[in-house]
């Protein structure tokens, strides 16, 4: 008789874990949030710029985000760094080649803790036909509910190696650094 009780008390705390693992899904708040990166020009000044159109998809168990999957498709032909003949010469196959590598993607394979609310994901990084492994930092700035929706905030950063994928391979480092920052602020909402 006591071995059913506590068999029956297991699956009833069991079952109770698992609804509270519930899987959700966040879509970003565009108007709110902000794909953006930097690199050194000629060793002196950073030009800075941003990719217009993204689409990031975050599903996540239970109350946090270590268990999560992350995945993001950029639009490589939506950069604006603000000169219209600069992101033209971007967009061409001199640099990212948008016609034939549209995209610009990430999916991560793992997540890691690294402080409090702050997070290292490790995943895939595909960009001008080239998939690399990376690390991103990712910070989770909160949780809140507005009107009828959660918000969640993050921040993500890391640095890649344009040359590393075959991006502005003829341009001298001297020129424009091989290390381009990229840093994403974004609102997500629960669906």
């Amino acid at each position: 008789m006591k071995k059913a009780i506590l068999f029956s008390l297991l699956l009833v705390l069991n079952s109770a874990i698992l609804i509270g693992q519930k899987e959700a899904n966040w879509k970003p708040d565009i108007t709110h949030s902000n794909f953006g990166f930097k690199v050194l020009h000629k060793g002196v000044s950073f030009t800075v710029g941003e990719f217009r159109e993204f689409d990031l998809d975050i599903r996540s168990e239970g109350s946090g985000f270590l268990n999560a999957q992350i995945t993001l498709s950029v639009d490589a032909a939506s950069i604006n760094t603000s000169n219209d003949s600069r992101d033209n010469h971007l967009r061409s196959a001199d640099f990212f080649d948008t016609e034939k590598y549209p995209k610009i993607t990430f999916k991560s394979k793992k997540i890691k803790t690294n402080g409090e609310n702050s997070y290292i994901v490790t995943g895939d990084f595909t960009m001008h036909g080239i998939s690399k492994e990376i690390d991103v930092q990712m910070m989770h700035n909160g949780t809140v509910q507005s009107r009828e929706s959660e918000l969640a905030g993050f921040y993500f950063t890391t640095t890649v190696n344009r040359m590393d994928f075959g991006v502005g391979p003829e341009l001298p480092i001297a020129n424009v650094a091989a290390e381009v920052e990229l840093h994403a602020e974004i609102e997500m909402i629960k669906e």
